[in-house]
């Protein structure tokens, strides 16, 4: 099932929408991460990590892919640099 058709199941119900994510936790770096969607918040039951919301986890993850590509993306600056 889609979320699409989860919303308007819940539309036709009268209920409210409650989306959670299991995620990666950039802290311990183990799928224990808790995104509540519905409520903006996100909790590692694992390290125990409050964050304040899921904008934060999403800064933290867009740090670390940064990091972690930090060689290609200089590469590829790089080449295209020079094809221009």
């Amino acid at each position: 099932m889609n979320l699409k058709m989860a919303k308007e199941i819940c539309d036709r119900q009268g209920l409210i929408i409650h989306i959670m994510v299991l995620v990666i936790c950039p802290h311990c770096d183990n799928k224990t991460l808790l995104l509540d969607v519905s409520n903006d918040n996100a909790y590692c039951y694992h390290c125990q990590k409050n964050y304040k919301s899921i904008g934060e986890v999403l800064i933290l993850e867009n740090e670390r892919w940064r990091r972690k590509h930090a060689k290609t993306v200089k590469e590829m600056e790089a080449r295209k640099g020079v094809v221009q």
